[in-house]
């Protein structure tokens, strides 16, 4: 029998044998899954219907192997039947054995109705069409596939990914086309996102000065030193600083060789966000952990984001700001693992919402240089938000730097975000009624399959990346 290790948490500790202690609450264990109950009739309703594949086969009269229940395997019925079992090779059972470990369960994850404060857009209930795709979860009997069942998924723990430009076609029984493009909007005039005017001046500025490098009029030095002393607004000089910190970095023209994800960081990405975000001096920092968050700790989850914007308080990490993974542009066509990346970007970001009570928390997905930003918000009860503010695509050469240039309205979009909404509430009682829990990786591996396949259609996927 296939057994499940468990591992004791902040609600459960798992004994090997009875405790005397009297505050304890005793519950039995399936020993196929983490289902656990407390009266052992459950758990046998339990066995019966969803493991009766490991119960063993004993001789009928007419010489074919049956399956026993529970209630055949009494003593009364083992003494009665004095024919020795013998174990055989039954195909049938191995396909029940394999039909059973891909049986969605919902063991774990809450079905309750919203109670309090709904979003709604123009007369389109949000939390309510949230609430009904997740129940959609009980249509399915089977597991569901990674790839092409993201938002479903993302929705078992109340969370609509949200991409104004991109429609995908499993929402269309929840949501309208038009509902799609109010609620984008309604995100954005509730947080004030909005895309600013191109800062033409800045503009010509920054291309005249890497139009002279490209034409070797200057060289890398010189070009750096021009670009960090222009004389800029606050985010418009974050930007002129990531261009500078590029002149210093990129090869002259495109390289042929595949990049592993550790060239991938410290060469094209890190260059760009640590220019954005890394600021000592208000004690903030961006970190390549790859270690537990502060949330996962006090959650006694042992998952481990590749990236977290984390902010101090005098020699101390107090909170996370933002949180990302990366993967190199090798694995772009692994759709699976792209999805779990971004899975467990939302969760670092809620985890980090709900322990914070922050307004919102910036996600980051990087898969090659293409690095898309979210923000995740909470506008209404049980209905957290994962916004795509924009996609940008870091250069891999001085030649692609004037191309990235004209990126700059969506820098300056990211930045006023993340200033203005990635902060601590001025309603956190508000922001903790709010609150939905967040799965476990038990409750998620319930529901999503482990088969993997390139030729499903995942919305996630980069073209010409």
């Amino acid at each position: 029998m296939k057994t499940t290790r468990r591992y004791s948490n902040c609600k459960y500790q798992f004994l090997r044998h009875p405790s005397d202690n009297g505050d304890t609450e005793r519950h039995y264990a399936c020993p196929c899954c983490t289902f656990h109950v407390k009266e052992l009739t459950d758990l046998k309703k339990h066995f019966v219907n969803r493991h009766m594949c490991y119960l063993p086969p004993i001789p009928s009269e007419s010489g074919q192997y049956e399956i026993i229940t529970l209630e055949d395997a009494s003593p009364e019925r083992a003494s009665s039947n004095n024919t020795s079992y013998k174990p055989v090779s039954n195909p049938q059972l191995q396909g029940q054995k394999r039909s059973n470990e891909n049986t969605m369960l919902l063991d774990g994850i809450p079905m309750d109705q919203p109670q309090g404060d709904h979003f709604v857009s123009d007369d389109f209930d949000v939390t309510d069409a949230i609430y009904h795709l997740k129940l959609s979860l009980k249509d399915h009997r089977w597991k569901l596939s990674l790839e092409d069942h993201l938002y479903l998924i993302l929705a078992s723990t109340s969370v609509l990914l949200l991409t104004p430009d991109i429609f995908p076609n499993e929402l269309q029984p929840f949501f309208e086309h038009k509902n799609w493009a109010t609620v984008s909007m309604a995100i954005e005039n509730i947080y004030k996102i909005q895309q600013p005017p191109t800062p033409i001046g800045t503009l010509t500025s920054l291309l005249s000065i890497i139009d002279d490098m490209i034409r070797l009029k200057l060289d890398r030095d010189a070009t750096s030193a021009k670009l960090q002393t222009l004389q800029l607004p606050k985010y418009e000089k974050k930007f002129a600083k990531a261009v500078a910190t590029f002149v210093n970095k990129l090869p002259p023209v495109s390289l042929d060789e595949d990049i592993n994800e550790a060239e991938l960081c410290s060469r094209y990405v890190d260059p760009f966000l640590s220019s954005l975000f890394d600021d000592p001096n208000q004690g903030i920092y961006l970190r390549w952990t790859n270690e537990s968050t502060l949330e996962a700790k006090q959650l006694c989850s042992n998952m481990r984001p590749g990236i977290s914007i984390t902010k101090t308080l005098g020699r101390k990490w107090v909170g996370s700001l933002g949180h990302g993974e990366a993967k190199p542009a090798a694995r772009e066509n692994d759709h699976y693992l792209v999805c779990q990346d971004l899975i467990k970007v939302v969760i670092f970001c809620k985890n980090a919402l709900d322990e914070q009570l922050m307004d919102g928390v910036l996600g980051i997905h990087i898969v090659g240089r293409a690095i898309r930003f979210y923000v995740l918000v909470l506008p209404a009860v049980t209905t957290y938000v994962m916004y795509l503010l924009a996609e940008i695509k870091v250069p891999d050469s001085i030649q692609g730097l004037p191309g990235f240039i004209t990126e700059l309205p969506s820098v300056l979009k990211i930045l006023h975000v993340f200033d203005t909404v990635c902060v601590s509430s001025d309603i956190p009682d508000i922001i903790a009624i709010r609150r939905a829990p967040t799965l476990s990786s038990k409750e998620f591996q319930q529901i999503i399959s482990e088969s993997k396949s390139r030729k499903r259609s995942c919305h996630l996927h980069r073209r010409h990346n």
